[in-house]
Order: structure tokens, then C-alpha cells, then sequence
């Protein structure tokens, strides 16, 4: 269903008790799916990440319920999070209840002053909502390297890396000492941060739906990873002249 249907854009599947084998299920079709916008699994042994994906998760904090909500019957961004949900970062992680906004983070090694950097080194961008995992960034020809992201509401904090070894934050971004928690501990990179950079107020989206929300968005949800792409990329299309039959003759024909 999900593979398939390009027009549902918002899905609650609260409290179905969906366990790991459905969840499973749900999740691989949900992978070539790039218009849900929102889902909401509590009550279910899977919960959604901040791409959009589904994760499976058995012992998942049913008490959370009292925080998460019903989607709302109104077509707008933004009716469910209120400032305190926000302060408390408490996330289920629907662009549109809680009203999600597109940043665009933007890298290159001269205004970061990267003397380590080699062209055609992998650049990313490490956000605190991921617990700093590390998002591949795309380079262009003049190798600015640019990454667009949906963002929830509130606070966030995020660095930069070369290769997953050299670690950056944007100069001309307010930063702040890093301060690392229990989540950010299972994270090694971050041992080695001293500043982060952090935008403090991500305004909530309040707009209306229109007919084509989807089409104006300048991130999906579920992105293909980078690696996938390159491999649809290198793939050329059969040919019978380059393939094992070509030196094959065909029969004569009986006269």
C-alpha cells in the first residue's frame, strides 16, 4: 500500500499493537514511500525517526501516550505541539502536527577555514535530534557541499566533519560549548567536540495544506541514501553487443 499510494499524506496507526513482524512489514513498504509527510506509531512496537523512517522498538514508553496525540481533523501544519512540548523536546516526530520546518546547512572549507579538506572528501552535518549521527552532505562543481533537512520546532544543535574525522562549526553561526548528555555518550565523535553551533528558536509551521504541499517541499521524507543513488547511477542498460552473446551466429536457415 504504501509503495504505491502517492496521495495519503498524513497516517495514525496509534494503539493497533502492531508487533516487530508487522512493524517490519510496515517499515519496508514505507521505505519507497516519499509523501507521507506523518505518521504516528505509539502503541506499536516501532517508532518514526526524524527522516521519517520506521524503527522497530519492543520495549518502546507507553507512558509517552499521555503526551502524544491523535492526528487533528484540520488541514494545517502545526495544531499539536504546544511551546512546552517544545521547550521539553518532546517529539513524535510528524512534520506536520508539530509543524516542521526545511533549513538548509551549507559547508565550505574556506569559510570554515578547513586545511584538512582534499577535494572530494565526504563532508557531513551532525544534528542533535539524531544524537549527532552523521548526514552525508552533496557537494556541487565549486564544492560547496549543502544538505536541506526538516527540522522540528524549538532548539537545535549541530557540527560539521570531514570524513568523520575533522570537526567544524559554521563561524559565522552562533556556537556554544558543548555540553554532552547520557543519549550523546553513545556517540564517540562528539568526545571530541568543544563547540557546537546552534540556531535557538526554529520557528513552528502554521500554514494550511494546498494540492500540491508535496511538490513545494525542498526535502522528502525516506530519502534515498547517497549510496543507492550512485549505485542506480553506475548501472548502464543491457546491450546485446557488449553482453556474453555477442559473438553468438544464428542457425542458417534450412533450404
Amino acid at each position: 500500500m504504501f509503495k504505491k499510494n502517492t496521495y495519503l499524506i498524513h497516517l495514525d496507526l496509534s494503539h493497533n499493537g502492531f508487533k516487530e513482524t508487522e512493524c517490519n512489514i510496515l517499515a519496508k513498504g514505507l521505505k519507497k514511500n516519499h509523501t507521507i509527510l506523518g505518521i504516528h506509531m505509539i502503541g506499536n512496537d516501532a517508532t518514526v525517526d526524524p527522516k521519517g523512517f520506521l524503527n522497530i522498538e519492543k520495549n518502546y514508553n507507553i507512558s509517552f501516550s499521555h503526551v502524544y496525540s491523535r492526528i487533528s481533523n484540520k488541514l494545517q501544519f502545526g495544531t499539536k505541539s504546544t511551546q512546552e512540548l517544545i521547550d521539553m523536546k518532546v517529539y513524535n516526530n510528524c512534520w506536520i502536527c508539530e509543524g516542521w520546518n526545511a533549513i538548509k546547512f551549507t559547508f565550505h572549507h574556506r569559510t570554515f577555514n578547513a586545511k584538512e579538506y582534499k577535494e572530494g572528501d565526504s563532508v557531513y552535518v551532525h544534528l542533535s535530534i539524531e544524537n549527532y549521527e552523521p548526514d552525508e552532505m552533496t557537494p556541487d562543481k565549486k564544492n560547496v557541499y549543502t544538505l536541506i533537512r526538516m527540522i522540528p520546532p524549538g532548539e537545535l544543535k549541530y557540527y560539521f566533519s570531514i570524513n568523520k574525522e575533522f570537526f567544524y562549526v559554521d563561524p559565522k553561526s552562533q556556537s556554544v560549548p558543548f555540553k554532552s548528555d547520557f543519549m550523546d555518550l553513545q556517540n564517540v565523535s562528539v568526545m571530541h567536540i568543544s563547540k557546537v553551533n546552534i540556531i535557538k528558536k526554529i520557528i513552528q509551521r502554521k500554514d494550511h495544506f494546498s494540492e500540491s504541499i508535496v511538490d513545494m517541499l525542498t526535502c522528502i521524507p525516506r530519502p534515498v541514501p547517497k549510496d543507492k543513488i550512485e549505485e542506480e547511477r553506475i548501472k548502464t542498460p543491457w546491450d546485446f553487443k557488449n553482453s556474453i552473446f555477442k559473438d553468438y551466429k544464428n542457425d542458417n536457415e534450412v533450404k
